[in-house]
């Protein structure tokens, strides 16, 4: 017995990376703008609530059941008075072919049914037109030559009332037992043909997950928030479900989250005046990327990525060899250190310096443990030691060289107020940073924004100002 398997397409197979629809509007907007070169402030916002109402208007007036992405454009050009401009349209459809992605779940569904020799068909409530819908699927590799396409737009017809379901049971010449319909909405989806005597497999994992829900009602930035949850929903529903604590750690957890980080950054940035932000590297990659896209929003801030861990300001920041003038050489936490752990902080190797410290290690070598107060008087006299203290010396000159050049190259030396960014937690960062600056003459007033900071941070006087 010939057996159909239905797939609805939009928010089934194909999703968006926004979270609602005007949010595409937007962008189409943007773009527009430059197309007809607008310079209105408010043509943006003008644009999505004519293209919101322009879709209203075409479907009362219609006597389709469905309407066509033509007829609301042509609404549009009318309202707007764009009559001698052709084609607009796609560049709505140039936005929808950007933002979409399969669903791997369903892609899973659709391969079941080929492997149990099931006719394909996709249906779909949609006002784009058939070509378009049907290209997306084959693009994303869930439809394939001889699959049936059935699109509201092109066949007049709607799921929601029935008679799309209908008209395809016709066209395919089967009884509603014969079909098996999977889709997301729970009317026209679920109850219509369920109505009808179809088989259904209700998908709901295209709905927004309670933390893209609460983003969104956030609203402080409701075109980003849309964005943002966009993508998290589409980055859950495109990754394979066999690893979905990753998929749900990443999408609902760290993308909020950095969200949420990058945005405070910039608001603080934008209320001080900061024109720049340095992202230190790596711990502030994601909260940088972040922080691009969001940018527009405050003032459109410069955010760049500064190329540095922690460990390679340190050395080149030293002004002297010596506790206070290394004192990231022992943390505030550590009793016990291994002299080589301690030596690799210099860029040094007990085999090169074991006539330094044989009296120090002994036997042990490399693995002795630094702990007593006479043991750290013996490693900083060892490392004083006149020929060790010039190669120490001249290291520290030569990455304090090479670390300049980088930061003039990167513009921390322009006119320009600027900022750090960076996790936390004690501004060992920030205050050799700014110490590695002085010693070219820059006299400038450091300032850094983080997630948080230790009570036993440096303070202001010698790590700069850090909210």
């Amino acid at each position: 017995m010939k057996k159909v398997y239905a797939f609805d397409v939009f928010d089934t197979c194909l999703v968006r990376k926004v979270a609602v629809p005007s949010a595409i509007f937007r962008e189409v907007a943007v773009r527009l703008s430059l197309k007809l070169d607008a310079t209105s402030a408010s043509f943006v916002d003008d644009f999505v609530a004519a293209r919101i109402d322009a879709e209203e208007v075409v479907r009362r007036q219609s006597k389709r059941e469905e309407i066509t992405l033509f007829e609301i454009w042509a609404q549009i050009k009318i309202v707007m008075g764009w009559s001698g401009h052709e084609s607009l349209e796609q560049l709505e459809l140039d936005v929808e072919d950007e933002v979409l992605v399969a669903v791997a779940a369903v892609c899973k569904k659709v391969q079941v049914a080929r492997q149990n020799s099931g006719r394909i068909v996709f249906i779909s409530d949609i006002y784009l037109p058939a070509k378009f819908v049907e290209r997306q699927l084959r693009k994303h590799g869930i439809a394939q030559p001889g699959d049936g396409f059935y699109i509201s737009s092109e066949v007049g017809m709607t799921k929601a009332s029935g008679n799309l379901f209908r008209h395809v049971l016709d066209a395919e010449g089967v009884q509603a037992s014969q079909m098996l319909h999977v889709g997301d909405n729970l009317h026209s989806d679920y109850s219509i043909p369920k109505g009808l005597g179809i088989v259904v497999d209700a998908f709901s994992d295209t709905c927004l997950s309670p933390g893209e829900v609460s983003l969104m009602r956030l609203n402080t930035i409701p075109a980003a928030s849309a964005k943002v949850a966009g993508a998290m929903r589409a980055f859950r529903l495109t990754n394979d479900q066999a690893n979905l604590a990753r998929v749900e750690l990443v999408s609902q957890f760290l993308a909020p989250f950095t969200m949420g980080f990058a945005t405070w950054v910039l608001r603080q940035a934008q209320k001080d005046g900061i024109k720049r932000l340095y992202f230190l590297s790596r711990d502030c990659q994601l909260t940088w990327k972040a922080a691009c896209e969001l940018s527009p929003h405050f003032g459109l801030i410069d955010c760049r990525y500064l190329y540095v861990s922690r460990q390679s300001l340190l050395l080149p920041s030293t002004t002297d060899i010596s506790p206070e003038g290394m004192s990231w050489i022992k943390s505030r936490w550590e009793t016990k250190v291994l002299l080589k752990s301690l030596l690799a902080k210099i860029e040094l190797t007990f085999d090169e310096v074991e006539m330094n410290f044989c009296m120090l290690a002994g036997e042990a070598r490399g693995d002795f443990c630094v702990s007593s107060e006479n043991d750290w008087c013996e490693f900083w006299a060892a490392l004083n030691e006149p020929e060790l203290r010039i190669r120490i010396q001249a290291l520290i000159a030569k990455r304090r060289d090479s670390t300049l050049t980088y930061f003039k190259s990167a513009g921390l030396f322009d006119n320009i107020s600027w900022a750090i960014v960076d996790l936390g937690w004690y501004l060992n960062g920030q205050s050799a940073l700014w110490q590695i600056l002085k010693s070219q003459g820059w006299e400038g007033r450091i300032a850094g924004y983080y997630l948080a900071l230790k009570c036993h941070r440096r303070p202001p006087s010698s790590a700069g100002e850090a909210t």
